[in-house]
């Protein structure tokens, strides 16, 4: 790594908008290598059991990360406002966003939603492929849109200060939301259907819908999502296949609407896999092997510095480059959270 690049990422808040580690897994080795990285704020998911979700595994998962990260205060700071990000760059720490990626554990009662908030919850996915009391999840054959219900939601989640996300959202559902909210919109962890068109994918539509509400896409960093699935079954993929992604944006939408949001998840096994798998069966014929599940370059968190030498080999200015780290987020974090 050059010595610029270097110095550029040091220097600068990186947000990674999602990561998919459990909670025990967060041991001060791998804080480590999380610091090795750079990162400044990961958004996490608080409960495990994605799709099988309700009021009481909600609250059990807010618990434990946050039992689990308050454990360590030398390390770790959990994000109420973004200030605490920028206090966490300052003392040298890792600040961690509590979210969700679906909305089924608030079940049929907004006050849930609201617990949830004051619990420390500041992300809210609104669905995760499937269809739900909210809307319909990207994974559905038909996309009915936003539900009475996921329209209060919605109006909800703008209300209290938790961030929209829109991963893993129906493309119909996620287009009524970036109508309805009257705060800026991500895709917290998503790559873009025109380079690959995977379901899980963000179609060009969604995308002006998103520069129009002054929303970011994080682009992940699925070998499936990245490219076909031949190459990725072969060989997996590389840097080079997921800057192509932000290059997308950042020329077609803006560079202000793209960032990270890799949803690598630490020591991955193939029974953690193969059990998402048996309950999502739409992920199913995409069994890229293990070892090329997620891109090469950014399977660890002490990789991401790969990221800013790419972007400034790429021809990116330094002050675009620390925007796609993560001054695109903090800026919706302050309109959101204040």
């Amino acid at each position: 790594m050059t010595s610029s690049a270097s110095k550029l990422h040091q220097q600068s808040i990186v947000v990674n908008m999602l990561e998919s580690t459990h909670s025990d897994k967060y041991t001060p080795q791998y804080l480590e290598k999380m610091r090795a990285g750079g990162i400044t704020a990961t958004n996490v998911t608080t409960v495990g059991l994605v799709g099988v979700n309700d009021f009481s595994h909600g609250v059990y998962g807010i618990r434990e990360f946050t039992r689990h990260f308050k454990s360590m205060p030398d390390r770790c700071t959990i994000v109420k406002k973004t200030r605490d990000i920028e206090e966490a760059k300052k003392n040298g720490k890792l600040a961690f966003i509590l979210g969700v990626q679906d909305l089924m554990p608030i079940e049929d009662n907004l006050d849930h939603l609201e617990v949830f908030y004051e619990l420390g919850l500041r992300i809210a996915q609104i669905t995760y492929n499937r269809q739900t009391l909210v809307g319909c999840g990207c994974a559905e054959p038909h996309d009915s849109g936003l539900s009475l219900f996921g329209r209060e939601a919605v109006k909800k989640i703008n209300e209290l200060g938790l961030v929209l996300d829109l991963s893993h959202v129906g493309e119909r559902t996620a287009l009524d939301a970036l109508e309805l909210s009257t705060t800026p919109v991500v895709f917290s962890h998503s790559c873009i259907k025109s380079i690959k068109g995977h379901f899980r994918n963000v179609s060009d539509g969604c995308l002006k819908a998103l520069k129009e509400k002054n929303g970011v896409i994080g682009i992940a960093a699925m070998s499936i999502f990245l490219t076909n699935i031949e190459e990725a079954n072969r060989s997996g993929s590389r840097l080079e296949h997921w800057l192509r992604h932000v290059d997308y944006v950042a020329e077609k939408y803006g560079v202000d609407h793209v960032g990270i949001g890799l949803d690598v998840g630490a020591s991955r096994t193939a029974e953690e896999v193969a059990m998402l798998n048996s309950r999502f069966p739409e992920f199913r014929g995409e069994d890229t092997p293990l070892e090329h599940r997620f891109n090469a370059d950014l399977n660890s968190p002490e990789k991401i510095p790969g990221i800013t030498e790419g972007l400034l080999a790429r021809g990116y200015s330094e002050s675009d480059v620390q925007k796609i780290l993560g001054l695109n987020f903090m800026r919706i974090f302050r309109q959101v959270w204040g």
